[in-house]
């Protein structure tokens, strides 16, 4: 599959309709607003991952490791596993193009009707749960992920075959499940040719195979077919309201921009949708509310963790075989090597939501570990079962320590990790939790929901599971009492919930967001996990898409737009595959005096410059590189105004002193309230008497013009410089992009030292090294 993102210079400042986040809400968004017919611009804050990209070694998936908790943010903020751990309950999610699609177990199935009969959901969804809008929700997105359930006729798989196992010992049947997996190669619903699934077991890193059915895969890929655009390495910080049209604010998680005190970038849509997930929506609003935007006092509550509980049969009496094959999946097919095969990371469920009391109901699955964490397992689980576990059965002591002993010295593919069933549980928990920001960050505040009897009874249920393949019970290790009865989720919902009104709710039943005056705000949606009011008790990602396909259908309604979702999807563009290029970040401040005044006035921007094709730009001394720019200058914008489609020239010809060389910088800007300006910037290279180097090279002379015409009338005239600080910080963003190897990092980076030294040589060093 090629990519889909799209370099941030391409980024326009003014769109019909902007998606925030690219998981299940977010891509039905975005591919349903732009077959509407408009201009779409998708934002995600983590990366582009294509397959054969995803970690699969413990030192990758480290790197792509992120976590936040009171303490601070840990690790690269688009890092794909982001954890954001709380005292109460801890939360996991996937960060990349595709969101959780990215990181989960794909499975597709509809909540218990009777989950819809709660009166917290809004009475027009509550009618269409059987038929109307949100069934044809439903149709859609089956259509749309096309779940599957896994072949009969495929090898059988052990952690499948134990869990059935376990079902019938419980007296319920344990049943294949739809997941949203493709079992033989050829075009998905939208067009893109996917490889049929290989048994790796590593959904959950990402699959490198292209076999599981992320969004990128299916709904955004739609949506660039469309015409869409999507930018990967936008965090949006909050909304507001500019005029009659939206203004997002955002900053880059990519070229250590941060590392420099950057300011907010913003660009403009008549209609926005918030689609970030339970923790990125719900934050993204109460940073607006607190910028001043007026919304429900409801935001924030209804938090739910979905009633997710992850538990483990330790060192059963049979083999699991549900540790990924990592690094070694990515040799072929597993069906054809001596290695058993693991399957999708879910496959089957004993399903036990038909309880008499509807909240009482929970869903038990089989699970997979990724093989990238196959190394750490076996002393992990040994001290966890150790310290936590509790044995179900007797008399087989000795053979439990020899497996034990195999996985300590052949690692987690063997033994008794190899022995270990890995259990996901869905159920209930009341969705009362709160979110909140704490010096801003999210917080999760839920005292004591560990302690609610659900919790109790699931732990119950996955003993007489594991009791009957003859292993170790061994709960979640921070769902015990040195840990307060912790809970972590990978399901998080709510946050941004649906209502009646702004008393009770966030949003309406059609995914507009209540301004709290009685009325919503014209433009503004949230589509995402958030808007759901309580748990669904069960793998919510259909549910969420549904729910999101609703609310375009209504907005294609209100607005009178077409919306033919069984059109086959048009092919998607060709695109060659990205060179090697190289991006820095740079800090200038000085002064500035406005048109008309004797009075200089302070002034900085943070650009970050970007080369596309490092070895065309190093070839042509006047080739132009991208830069994405913030310049605060207060008397021009109350706000930082952003340049998306700046450029930058190294050394080009002078146009104005004879054999002198210059660094050229043009930023088109807008400012707060869309008004267009044009930053224009000359750095001088020549040889004078004494050492002027460093002056030369940190020295802009610049100009603020009114107007995107550089002709246009002048606005402010000034000097701007490079701090030795902010120079320090400036070689720690330079960074090489999409290099194949560190041979090939190494060598851009050479060629650039090569480029600038020989150009300063060329210009201050002896006449006969010129």
């Amino acid at each position: 599959m090629q990519g889909l993102s799209q370099p941030l210079t391409a980024l326009e400042g003014q769109y019909d309709a902007i998606v925030i986040g690219s998981g299940y809400g977010g891509g039905v968004a975005a591919s349903r607003l732009a077959r509407m017919g408009f201009r779409v611009a998708v934002l995600e804050r983590g990366r582009e991952y294509l397959p054969g990209e995803f970690p699969d070694t413990a030192l990758e998936a480290a790197r792509a490791f992120q976590a936040t908790s009171r303490l601070g943010q840990v690790g690269d903020r688009a890092g794909l596993f982001d954890l954001h751990v709380s005292d109460d309950i801890s939360v996991l999610v996937g960060c990349g193009l595709g969101g959780t699609s990215l990181i989960n177990a794909n499975v597709s199935l509809q909540p218990d009707p009777r989950v819809f009969d709660d009166p917290v959901w809004p009475a027009a969804l509550r009618a269409e749960a059987g038929s109307g809008a949100l069934a044809e929700g439903f149709r859609r997105a089956e259509a749309m992920l096309q779940p599957t359930r896994y072949p009969e006729d495929w090898p059988s798989l052990a952690k499948f075959e134990s869990l059935k196992t376990s079902g019938r010992a419980m007296g319920t049947e344990a049943e294949r499940v739809p997941i949203n997996v493709r079992f033989e190669s050829g075009p998905n619903a939208a067009g893109v040719e996917q490889a049929a699934c290989t048994l790796c077991g590593d959904c959950c890193s990402g699959c490198n195979i292209g076999a599981k059915n992320t969004t990128a895969m299916n709904y955004l890929a739609d949506a660039v077919a469309h015409g869409a655009q999507v930018f990967c390495g936008v965090a949006v910080d909050h909304v507001s309201q500019s005029g009659a049209r939206w203004c997002v604010h955002w900053t880059m998680t990519e070229g250590a921009r941060g590392r420099l005190a950057d300011a907010p970038l913003h660009i403009h849509a008549d209609r926005v949708v918030l689609a970030a997930g339970a923790l990125g929506s719900t934050r993204v609003l109460l940073r607006s509310r607190e910028e001043g935007l007026g919304l429900s006092p409801e935001l924030g509550a209804r938090f739910s963790g979905n009633g997710d509980v992850l538990g483990f049969g330790y060192n059963n009496d049979v083999a699991i075989n549900g540790i990924g094959q990592g690094e070694w999946a990515m040799g072929g097919d597993p069906r054809g090597h001596d290695r058993p095969p693991v399957g999708p990371t879910i496959v089957g469920a004993i399903d036990r939501r038909d309880r008499p009391e509807r909240d009482d109901g929970m869903i038990i699955e089989e699970g997979a570990i990724p093989g990238a964490l196959a190394g750490l397992l076996p002393a992990v689980m040994a001290a966890a079962a150790a310290g936590l576990g509790e044995d179900t059965d007797s008399g087989d002591w000795a053979p439990e320590r020899l497996r034990e002993l195999v996985s300590l010295l052949r690692g987690g593919h063997h033994g008794a990790v190899a022995h270990t069933q890995t259990y996901l549980v869905m159920s209930h928990d009341g969705a009362d939790g709160r979110l909140a920001l704490d010096g801003g960050r999210l917080a999760i505040h839920w005292p004591q929901v560990g302690h609610r009897p659900q919790f109790e009874s699931v732990a119950k249920a996955l003993r007489a599971a594991t009791a009957a393949t003859g292993g170790t019970y061994v709960p979640n290790p921070v769902w015990t009492d040195l840990m307060d009865k912790a809970l972590i989720t990978v399901h998080p919902l709510g946050g941004c919930p649906m209502g009646e009104s702004a008393g009770s709710g966030v949003v309406d039943g059609d995914c507009r967001v209540f301004d709290g005056l009685g009325g919503v705000h014209d433009g503004l949606f949230v589509c995402d996990g958030s808007v759901l009011p309580r748990s669904v008790g069960v793998n919510p990602l259909f549910t969420i898409s549904a729910v999101a396909e609703r609310a375009m259908m209504r907005l294609a309604q209100a607005e009178g737009r077409a919306l033919d979702t069984d059109a086959p999807t048009p092919t998607l563009p060709a695109r060659a595959p990205a060179p090697i290029g190289l991006r820095f970040t740079e800090k200038m401040a000085g002064q500035m005096t406005p048109a008309g005044s004797t009075t200089p006035v302070d002034c900085h921007f943070v650009a970050t410059i970007t080369m596309p094709n490092a070895q065309a730009f190093f070839a042509d001394r006047d080739a132009a590189a991208e830069m994405t720019a913030t310049l605060v200058a207060p008397w021009v914008s109350e706000r930082a105004m952003a340049a998306v489609d700046g450029r930058f020239r190294l050394f080009s010809r002078h146009p104005e002193v004879p054999g002198a060389r210059a660094m050229e910088y043009s930023m088109p800007l807008v400012t707060g309230d869309g008004r267009a300006v044009l930053f224009v910037g000359r750095k001088t290279l020549r040889d004078d008497p004494g050492f002027d180097v460093w002056a030369d090279t940190t020295t802009l002379s610049c100009r603020i013009i009114d107007g995107h015409d550089p002709g246009g009338a002048v606005l402010a005239t000034g000097t701007l410089g490079i701090a030795i600080p902010d120079f320090i910080r400036q070689l720690s963003t330079m960074e090489v992009l999409h290099a194949p190897s560190v041979a090939a990092r190494l060598k851009t980076m050479g060629g650039f030292a090569r480029l600038f030294g020989g150009h300063l040589v060329a210009a201050y060093g002896p006449d006969g090294l010129r």
